[in-house]
């Protein structure tokens, strides 16, 4: 997060729960099908086999190409 420059508070739970109430939810409102953001490609480690595979994580891309996530 430091390297994305995220300025976020991560708080952890103290017990797990399948359907917390008290918390807003909003992985439901995420369709990945529908997204039409143009995602520059960036090298990825078996893009030469399989070639670019866009939408995997923000990871995929810090894990990648390092410091230029940020410029992505």
């Amino acid at each position: 997060m430091h390297i994305l420059r995220v300025k976020k508070q991560i708080e952890f739970t103290q017990t797990f729960e399948l359907n917390p109430s008290q918390v807003f939810d909003f992985r439901s409102l995420s369709d990945i099908q529908k997204n039409d953001t143009v995602i520059k490609p960036y090298y990825q480690v078996f893009a030469d086999k399989l070639g670019f595979t866009p939408n995997v994580s923000c990871l995929d891309a810090l894990f990648n190409v390092g410091l230029e996530t940020k410029d992505l």
